[in-house]
Protein backbone atom coordinates (compact mmCIF):
# COMPACT_ATOMS: atom_id res chain seq x y z
CA UNK A 1 0.00 0.00 0.00
CA UNK A 2 1.27 3.18 -0.98
CA UNK A 3 1.26 6.62 0.65
CA UNK A 4 -1.73 7.64 -0.77
CA UNK A 5 -3.55 4.56 -0.60
CA UNK A 6 -2.69 4.63 3.20
CA UNK A 7 -3.72 8.33 3.90
CA UNK A 8 -7.11 7.63 2.12
CA UNK A 9 -7.68 4.39 3.97
CA UNK A 10 -6.86 6.60 7.73
CA UNK A 11 -9.05 8.94 6.12
CA UNK A 12 -12.01 6.71 5.85
CA UNK A 13 -11.72 5.22 9.30
CA UNK A 14 -11.45 8.03 10.74
CA UNK A 15 -14.41 9.18 9.26
CA UNK A 16 -16.38 6.15 9.89
CA UNK A 17 -15.26 6.33 12.98
CA UNK A 18 -16.72 10.11 13.69
CA UNK A 19 -19.91 8.87 11.83
CA UNK A 20 -20.34 6.20 14.52
CA UNK A 21 -19.89 9.51 17.16
CA UNK A 22 -22.01 11.48 15.59
CA UNK A 23 -24.86 8.38 15.67
CA UNK A 24 -24.48 7.69 19.35
CA UNK A 25 -24.70 11.08 20.44
CA UNK A 26 -27.60 12.04 18.33
CA UNK A 27 -29.18 8.80 19.72
CA UNK A 28 -28.82 9.71 23.20
CA UNK A 29 -29.99 13.08 22.59
CA UNK A 30 -33.33 11.38 21.02
CA UNK A 31 -33.33 9.12 23.73
CA UNK A 32 -32.59 11.53 27.06
CA UNK A 33 -32.35 15.22 25.18
CA UNK A 34 -35.99 17.42 25.81
CA UNK A 35 -36.82 17.52 21.75
CA UNK A 36 -40.09 16.70 21.80
CA UNK A 37 -43.16 19.00 23.34
CA UNK A 38 -44.12 18.30 26.16
CA UNK A 39 -40.97 16.31 27.10
CA UNK A 40 -39.37 16.54 30.69
CA UNK A 41 -36.50 14.20 30.07
CA UNK A 42 -34.02 17.31 30.33
CA UNK A 43 -34.71 17.87 33.80
CA UNK A 44 -35.44 14.24 35.00
CA UNK A 45 -32.47 12.18 32.88
CA UNK A 46 -30.32 11.98 35.93
CA UNK A 47 -33.52 11.69 38.33
CA UNK A 48 -36.32 10.35 37.38
CA UNK A 49 -37.03 6.59 37.82
CA UNK A 50 -33.47 5.99 40.17
CA UNK A 51 -33.06 3.53 43.01
CA UNK A 52 -29.74 3.20 44.03
CA UNK A 53 -28.03 1.35 47.27
CA UNK A 54 -25.38 3.37 49.01
CA UNK A 55 -22.47 1.53 51.32
CA UNK A 56 -22.55 4.20 53.99
CA UNK A 57 -20.45 2.57 56.40
CA UNK A 58 -17.86 5.06 55.99
CA UNK A 59 -20.00 8.05 56.41
CA UNK A 60 -21.48 7.60 59.72
CA UNK A 61 -21.79 4.90 62.25
CA UNK A 62 -24.97 2.49 62.77
CA UNK A 63 -25.10 2.00 59.09
CA UNK A 64 -25.04 -0.44 56.45
CA UNK A 65 -26.86 0.19 53.09
CA UNK A 66 -29.40 3.05 52.32
CA UNK A 67 -31.83 2.44 49.44
CA UNK A 68 -32.16 5.76 47.21
CA UNK A 69 -35.45 6.13 45.09
CA UNK A 70 -37.11 8.83 42.87
CA UNK A 71 -39.99 7.86 40.89
CA UNK A 72 -40.36 8.32 36.97
CA UNK A 73 -41.36 12.18 37.66
CA UNK A 74 -38.04 12.68 39.81
CA UNK A 75 -39.73 12.50 42.63
CA UNK A 76 -38.61 10.97 46.25
CA UNK A 77 -41.61 9.81 48.98
CA UNK A 78 -44.89 8.49 49.08
CA UNK A 79 -48.03 10.68 47.94
CA UNK A 80 -51.67 9.02 45.89
CA UNK A 81 -50.84 10.87 43.19
CA UNK A 82 -48.90 14.57 41.33
CA UNK A 83 -52.46 16.30 42.30
CA UNK A 84 -52.53 15.65 45.71
CA UNK A 85 -48.97 16.44 47.14
CA UNK A 86 -49.32 18.40 50.40
CA UNK A 87 -45.66 19.41 50.94
CA UNK A 88 -43.36 19.53 48.41
CA UNK A 89 -39.65 19.83 49.24
CA UNK A 90 -36.69 21.97 47.33
CA UNK A 91 -33.70 22.31 48.00
CA UNK A 92 -30.12 21.05 47.37
CA UNK A 93 -27.86 18.10 48.36
CA UNK A 94 -28.95 19.01 51.83
CA UNK A 95 -33.02 18.28 50.52
CA UNK A 96 -32.42 15.26 48.58
CA UNK A 97 -30.14 13.30 51.31
CA UNK A 98 -28.55 11.12 48.64
CA UNK A 99 -27.09 8.93 51.05
CA UNK A 100 -29.78 8.75 53.58
CA UNK A 101 -32.27 5.74 53.09
CA UNK A 102 -35.76 5.25 52.56
CA UNK A 103 -37.76 6.12 55.73
CA UNK A 104 -35.05 8.03 57.32
CA UNK A 105 -35.30 11.81 55.44
CA UNK A 106 -36.15 14.29 56.79
CA UNK A 107 -39.26 14.75 54.84
CA UNK A 108 -40.19 11.10 56.05
CA UNK A 109 -40.11 12.05 59.75
CA UNK A 110 -42.32 15.09 59.05
CA UNK A 111 -44.76 12.71 57.42
CA UNK A 112 -44.32 10.39 60.40
CA UNK A 113 -45.20 12.87 62.68
CA UNK A 114 -47.97 14.45 60.78
CA UNK A 115 -49.52 10.79 60.59
CA UNK A 116 -48.93 10.66 64.12
CA UNK A 117 -50.93 13.80 65.35
CA UNK A 118 -53.57 12.48 63.09
CA UNK A 119 -53.42 14.74 60.28
CA UNK A 120 -51.31 13.15 57.64
CA UNK A 121 -49.45 15.28 55.33
CA UNK A 122 -48.06 13.88 52.16
CA UNK A 123 -44.54 14.88 52.44
CA UNK A 124 -42.02 14.67 48.82
CA UNK A 125 -38.56 15.27 48.01
CA UNK A 126 -37.51 17.57 44.91
CA UNK A 127 -34.26 18.44 45.88
CA UNK A 128 -31.44 18.22 43.27
CA UNK A 129 -27.72 17.63 44.40
CA UNK A 130 -25.99 20.88 43.99
CA UNK A 131 -29.22 23.33 43.45
CA UNK A 132 -29.10 26.99 44.17
CA UNK A 133 -32.06 29.37 44.22
CA UNK A 134 -31.37 29.97 40.79
CA UNK A 135 -32.53 26.23 39.74
CA UNK A 136 -35.36 26.21 41.96
CA UNK A 137 -36.61 29.10 40.55
CA UNK A 138 -35.53 27.73 36.89
CA UNK A 139 -37.59 24.22 38.43
CA UNK A 140 -40.58 26.01 39.33
CA UNK A 141 -41.25 27.05 35.34
CA UNK A 142 -39.97 24.35 33.73
CA UNK A 143 -39.66 20.81 36.01
CA UNK A 144 -42.59 20.81 38.45
CA UNK A 145 -45.22 22.64 35.28
CA UNK A 146 -44.33 19.16 33.06
CA UNK A 147 -45.62 16.53 35.95
CA UNK A 148 -49.11 15.43 34.94
CA UNK A 149 -51.91 17.42 37.38
CA UNK A 150 -48.80 18.21 39.48
CA UNK A 151 -49.92 20.43 42.54
CA UNK A 152 -48.55 21.03 45.94
CA UNK A 153 -50.52 22.74 48.80
CA UNK A 154 -47.21 23.92 50.62
CA UNK A 155 -43.69 23.97 48.89
CA UNK A 156 -40.68 24.37 51.38
CA UNK A 157 -37.28 25.49 50.17
CA UNK A 158 -34.66 24.69 52.32
CA UNK A 159 -32.04 27.11 50.71
CA UNK A 160 -29.35 28.58 52.23
CA UNK A 161 -25.99 26.76 52.10
CA UNK A 162 -25.67 26.10 48.35
CA UNK A 163 -26.24 30.00 47.42
CA UNK A 164 -23.85 31.12 50.29
CA UNK A 165 -20.75 28.86 48.84
CA UNK A 166 -21.70 28.30 45.01
CA UNK A 167 -21.79 32.70 45.01
CA UNK A 168 -18.41 32.79 45.63
CA UNK A 169 -17.24 30.84 43.13
CA UNK A 170 -18.75 30.78 40.50
CA UNK A 171 -21.55 33.73 40.33
CA UNK A 172 -21.24 33.87 36.67
CA UNK A 173 -22.18 30.77 35.41
CA UNK A 174 -24.97 30.85 37.64
CA UNK A 175 -26.52 33.74 36.21
CA UNK A 176 -26.29 32.68 32.52
CA UNK A 177 -27.46 29.88 33.85
CA UNK A 178 -30.82 31.53 34.99
CA UNK A 179 -30.40 33.89 31.68
CA UNK A 180 -30.92 30.36 29.63
CA UNK A 181 -34.67 30.01 31.06
CA UNK A 182 -35.03 33.52 29.95
CA UNK A 183 -33.39 33.59 26.71
CA UNK A 184 -34.21 33.40 23.20
CA UNK A 185 -32.25 32.43 20.07
CA UNK A 186 -31.04 28.94 18.67
CA UNK A 187 -28.00 28.52 21.69
CA UNK A 188 -30.23 28.76 24.40
CA UNK A 189 -33.20 26.54 23.02
CA UNK A 190 -30.26 24.01 22.55
CA UNK A 191 -28.78 24.22 25.81
CA UNK A 192 -32.07 24.07 26.89
CA UNK A 193 -32.44 20.97 25.74
CA UNK A 194 -29.59 18.92 25.33
CA UNK A 195 -28.88 16.15 27.09
CA UNK A 196 -25.12 16.23 26.59
CA UNK A 197 -25.09 20.01 27.33
CA UNK A 198 -27.10 18.59 30.91
CA UNK A 199 -24.33 16.02 31.65
CA UNK A 200 -21.50 18.79 31.05
CA UNK A 201 -23.79 20.80 33.65
CA UNK A 202 -23.97 18.04 36.20
CA UNK A 203 -20.10 17.36 35.59
CA UNK A 204 -19.21 20.86 36.20
CA UNK A 205 -21.39 21.32 38.96
CA UNK A 206 -20.09 18.53 40.88
CA UNK A 207 -16.56 19.72 40.17
CA UNK A 208 -17.32 22.97 41.83
CA UNK A 209 -19.06 21.63 44.61
CA UNK A 210 -16.63 19.99 45.67
CA UNK A 211 -14.17 23.23 45.12
CA UNK A 212 -16.27 24.43 47.81
CA UNK A 213 -16.59 21.59 49.66
CA UNK A 214 -19.69 21.16 49.48
CA UNK A 215 -19.45 17.29 48.00
CA UNK A 216 -20.46 14.40 50.32
CA UNK A 217 -17.73 12.96 52.57
CA UNK A 218 -15.34 15.79 52.48
CA UNK A 219 -14.50 14.96 56.66
CA UNK A 220 -16.47 15.23 59.91
CA UNK A 221 -16.41 18.39 62.04
CA UNK A 222 -16.67 18.17 65.26
CA UNK A 223 -16.42 19.68 69.32
CA UNK A 224 -15.70 16.93 71.67
CA UNK A 225 -12.75 16.11 73.19
CA UNK A 226 -12.19 12.37 71.52
CA UNK A 227 -10.20 11.26 74.37
CA UNK A 228 -12.36 12.54 77.31
CA UNK A 229 -15.47 13.12 75.39
CA UNK A 230 -15.75 17.10 77.01
CA UNK A 231 -16.92 19.31 74.51
CA UNK A 232 -15.08 21.53 72.93
CA UNK A 233 -18.04 24.32 72.54
CA UNK A 234 -17.16 27.65 73.05
CA UNK A 235 -19.62 30.40 73.27
CA UNK A 236 -18.53 33.76 71.59
CA UNK A 237 -20.24 36.75 72.57
CA UNK A 238 -23.11 38.38 71.04
CA UNK A 239 -20.76 41.74 70.58
CA UNK A 240 -17.93 39.53 69.48
CA UNK A 241 -19.41 37.73 66.36
CA UNK A 242 -18.38 38.45 63.00
CA UNK A 243 -19.97 40.20 60.69
CA UNK A 244 -20.36 39.09 57.01
CA UNK A 245 -17.64 40.55 54.42
CA UNK A 246 -19.11 43.83 52.74
CA UNK A 247 -18.00 42.33 49.71
CA UNK A 248 -21.03 40.25 49.96
CA UNK A 249 -23.42 43.01 49.97
CA UNK A 250 -24.26 42.78 46.26
CA UNK A 251 -24.46 39.11 46.61
CA UNK A 252 -26.93 39.24 49.33
CA UNK A 253 -29.21 41.64 47.69
CA UNK A 254 -29.63 39.76 45.16
CA UNK A 255 -29.91 36.24 46.99
CA UNK A 256 -32.67 38.33 48.53
CA UNK A 257 -34.66 38.79 45.23
CA UNK A 258 -34.28 35.29 43.92
CA UNK A 259 -36.14 34.62 47.52
CA UNK A 260 -39.09 36.78 47.05
CA UNK A 261 -38.64 35.79 43.58
CA UNK A 262 -39.37 32.31 44.38
CA UNK A 263 -42.23 32.94 46.88
CA UNK A 264 -44.37 34.70 44.12
CA UNK A 265 -43.68 31.77 41.44
CA UNK A 266 -44.39 29.35 44.01
CA UNK A 267 -47.75 31.04 44.51
CA UNK A 268 -48.48 31.50 40.91
CA UNK A 269 -48.22 27.44 41.30
CA UNK A 270 -51.13 27.82 43.84
CA UNK A 271 -48.74 26.68 46.66
CA UNK A 272 -47.80 28.88 49.42
CA UNK A 273 -44.03 29.48 50.16
CA UNK A 274 -42.43 27.77 53.37
CA UNK A 275 -38.92 29.50 53.56
CA UNK A 276 -36.22 27.63 55.43
CA UNK A 277 -32.86 28.43 56.72
CA UNK A 278 -30.05 26.34 57.03
CA UNK A 279 -27.51 25.53 59.24
CA UNK A 280 -23.79 24.16 58.82
CA UNK A 281 -21.72 21.66 61.28
CA UNK A 282 -18.28 24.20 61.76
CA UNK A 283 -20.64 26.17 64.30
CA UNK A 284 -23.23 25.72 66.96
CA UNK A 285 -26.42 28.18 67.59
CA UNK A 286 -28.66 27.37 70.46
CA UNK A 287 -30.99 29.75 71.81
CA UNK A 288 -29.16 32.67 69.93
CA UNK A 289 -26.59 31.91 71.53
CA UNK A 290 -23.24 31.15 69.31
CA UNK A 291 -20.61 28.76 69.93
CA UNK A 292 -17.38 27.71 67.46
CA UNK A 293 -14.55 25.42 68.21
CA UNK A 294 -11.08 26.90 69.97
CA UNK A 295 -8.09 27.66 68.41
CA UNK A 296 -4.51 26.94 69.88
CA UNK A 297 -4.24 30.84 70.21
CA UNK A 298 -7.15 31.35 72.32
CA UNK A 299 -9.61 32.27 69.42
CA UNK A 300 -12.76 30.78 68.52
CA UNK A 301 -13.20 29.71 65.37
CA UNK A 302 -16.78 30.04 63.85
CA UNK A 303 -16.47 28.77 60.44
CA UNK A 304 -18.85 29.84 58.10
CA UNK A 305 -21.15 31.51 60.60
CA UNK A 306 -20.69 34.64 59.73
CA UNK A 307 -22.01 33.86 55.97
CA UNK A 308 -24.59 31.76 56.61
CA UNK A 309 -25.88 34.25 59.04
CA UNK A 310 -26.52 36.91 56.64
CA UNK A 311 -27.53 34.57 54.32
CA UNK A 312 -30.31 33.26 56.50
CA UNK A 313 -31.06 36.71 57.29
CA UNK A 314 -32.08 37.57 53.93
CA UNK A 315 -33.68 34.99 53.67
CA UNK A 316 -35.94 35.28 56.72
CA UNK A 317 -36.11 39.07 55.16
CA UNK A 318 -37.09 38.05 52.00
CA UNK A 319 -39.76 36.08 53.73
CA UNK A 320 -41.43 38.53 56.29
CA UNK A 321 -42.00 40.84 53.99
CA UNK A 322 -43.97 38.28 50.82
CA UNK A 323 -45.88 37.16 54.34
CA UNK A 324 -45.26 33.75 53.79
CA UNK A 325 -44.61 31.16 56.08
CA UNK A 326 -40.48 31.70 57.95
CA UNK A 327 -38.73 29.10 59.71
CA UNK A 328 -35.49 29.88 60.77
CA UNK A 329 -33.61 26.26 61.88
CA UNK A 330 -30.44 28.11 60.79
CA UNK A 331 -30.69 29.94 64.21
CA UNK A 332 -32.84 27.66 66.32
CA UNK A 333 -31.59 24.42 66.00
CA UNK A 334 -29.10 22.81 68.17
CA UNK A 335 -27.18 20.16 66.07
CA UNK A 336 -24.49 18.05 68.24
CA UNK A 337 -21.46 15.85 67.02
CA UNK A 338 -22.92 12.91 65.41
CA UNK A 339 -25.47 14.85 62.98
CA UNK A 340 -23.43 15.87 60.55
CA UNK A 341 -21.70 13.29 58.40
CA UNK A 342 -19.21 15.88 56.53
CA UNK A 343 -19.24 19.62 57.04
CA UNK A 344 -23.07 20.10 55.62
CA UNK A 345 -24.53 16.83 54.87
CA UNK A 346 -26.53 15.35 58.14
CA UNK A 347 -27.06 11.63 58.95
CA UNK A 348 -29.94 9.85 60.07
CA UNK A 349 -29.97 11.16 63.57
CA UNK A 350 -29.44 14.86 61.80
CA UNK A 351 -32.57 14.35 59.35
CA UNK A 352 -34.59 13.33 62.71
CA UNK A 353 -34.02 16.28 64.35
CA UNK A 354 -34.92 18.30 61.41
CA UNK A 355 -37.98 16.60 60.61
CA UNK A 356 -39.07 17.08 64.19
CA UNK A 357 -38.43 20.30 63.93
CA UNK A 358 -40.22 21.27 61.67
CA UNK A 359 -43.01 19.48 62.74
CA UNK A 360 -43.02 21.47 66.02
CA UNK A 361 -42.77 24.58 63.69
CA UNK A 362 -45.27 23.52 60.96
CA UNK A 363 -48.37 22.03 62.91
CA UNK A 364 -50.01 24.80 63.80
CA UNK A 365 -49.56 26.51 60.57
CA UNK A 366 -50.89 24.13 57.77
CA UNK A 367 -53.95 23.98 57.20
CA UNK A 368 -56.21 21.16 56.44
CA UNK A 369 -57.46 22.63 52.78
CA UNK A 370 -59.36 20.70 50.02
CA UNK A 371 -57.91 17.57 48.54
Amino acid sequence: MNLPQRVAYWLRVALINLGLIAGVLLLAELLFGAWFAGSFAHVLFHLGGTTLVHDVRPLYEGAGEAVYRRDAFGLRGTYSSPAAIDILTIGGSTTDQLYIGEGQTFQDVLARRFAESGRPQSVVNAGVNGQTTVGHLRAMEEWFPRIPNFRARYILAYIGINDSELDDIDRSSYDRGDRLGREGGLGAYIKRRSAIHLLYSIARGAAIARHAKLGHSQGRVGGTDPATGASLWREVPADALPAADAALAGRLAAYRERVVELIGRIRAAGAEAIIVTQSRADYRVRDGHVFGRPRADGSVDLGSYAKMAAYNRMAMGACREAGAICIDLGGELWFADGDFYDAVHNTPVGAAKIGDFLFERLAGQLGAGPR
